[in-house]
């Protein structure tokens, strides 16, 4: 026995390439709000001068946590950090060696890193200075943390407003 089937017409056609091509731009949308969304990696254009991601945060590999419990700048001049690490068990890291290297996702700039010096304080203390963020916009700060040939890594994430970069360093190219 044979079932015959009616051709689709050409509106049945459209109906169903209007519902594929509307599945599509949803999914479309939805990964891109996912994306706009990720706090690891904001757009520099939609996010305020105030965003800041400098509280005390885990490391890459669980191995460490630090946090920028204190932040001095004043236009013009370098940055200086006091970041407090401590290990996964919450005890301050006395020893470590700190290594900063900023650079900004949007626009390729990378801070010297030759210039950043790192002072242990004590206590888990680390005094980070000479840092310079010779543009506005948002910057990814890694500080890589070795102690005892175990290295591990914390990301910051900061977004500098045009005040703070300093009249000296507003007309260069980065």
């Amino acid at each position: 026995m044979t079932i015959l089937r009616p051709r689709p017409c050409a509106a049945d056609r459209f109906r169903a390439m209007t519902a594929t091509f509307g599945g599509a731009m949803l999914l479309a949308l939805s990964a891109a709000a996912s994306i706009r969304a990720n706090p690891l990696h904001p757009p520099a254009a939609t996010v305020p001068d105030a965003y800041l991601s400098l509280s005390a945060r885990p490391s890459r590999h669980g191995v460490y946590t630090a946090g920028v419990v204190e932040r001095r700048m004043d236009p013009g001049a370098a940055e200086t950090w006091m970041v407090r690490v401590t290990d996964a068990a919450g005890r301050p890291v006395n020893g470590a060696e700190l290594r900063v290297r900023a650079w900004m996702p949007d626009g390729g700039v990378r801070m010297d890193a030759n210039a950043v010096t790192s002072e242990r304080m004590g206590g888990g203390l680390y005094r980070i200075g000479g840092m310079r963020f010779s543009r506005a916009g948002w910057w990814t700060v890694p500080v890589r943390v070795t102690v005892g040939g175990r290295t591990d890594r914390v990301v910051f994430n900061l977004i500098v407003p045009p005040a703070a970069v300093g009249a000296d360093a507003r007309g260069r190219a980065g």
